[in-house]
């Protein structure tokens, strides 16, 4: 999970001495997650991670979840290789003499993610989009109660999450990886 229970329940002004939505709360919390992981297209939580991909004849091999906090191996073509240089934070296998086409030629066992050190952006999407979803109030963009009652909702595609969650998830959300 990218936040914890005892911060859901600050914000949905839970005393911290009930425990009788704890279960529910780790579960909006477990779905908050993974909605985020899923459109920011990469895992968060620390994790090993094996990778097939395709050499394009470029010396950027971009792996698809990051930053990468250890390379078990790299194999291009079944055969380990060594001669590569890491771009930890932006999960980037840089090579000099290029990464030679070839379909799924090279594989990638690493270890990538943030162990206890989420970025606070993510933290508070993360609350924020298991608020949306403890109060049921996916989908309204704006709510009025004084002279009449009135609720807006968002136009477009229902499965869109709330701007302020995109916004927070932007720079985390990961790029095209063959």
């Amino acid at each position: 999970m990218l936040a914890s229970i005892e911060r859901l329940k600050k914000i949905l002004m839970i005393p911290e001495s009930d425990i009788s939505q704890d279960e529910e709360l780790s579960i909006l919390l477990s779905a908050a997650s993974e909605i985020i992981e899923k459109r920011c297209s990469r895992k968060f939580k620390l994790q090993e991670h094996n990778e097939k991909h395709s050499g394009s004849d470029w010396d950027h091999l971009f792996t698809k979840n990051y930053p990468i906090t250890n390379v078990e191996y790299v194999k291009l073509d079944e055969e380990e290789v060594n001669d590569y240089d890491l771009i930890n934070e932006e999960g980037i296998l840089f090579r000099e003499s290029c990464w030679p086409k070839g379909q799924r030629n090279i594989e990638i066992k690493y270890n990538a993610g943030y162990a206890d050190n989420i970025p606070k952006s993510l933290e508070q999407a993360c609350l924020f989009q298991a608020k949306v979803l403890y109060t049921e109030e996916w989908g309204k963009a704006s709510e009025r109660i004084g002279n009449q009652y009135s609720v807006t909702f968002m136009q477009g595609d229902t499965n869109d999450l709330p701007p302020v969650v995109l916004a927070l998830i932007g720079p985390y959300i990961g790029r095209a990886v063959r």
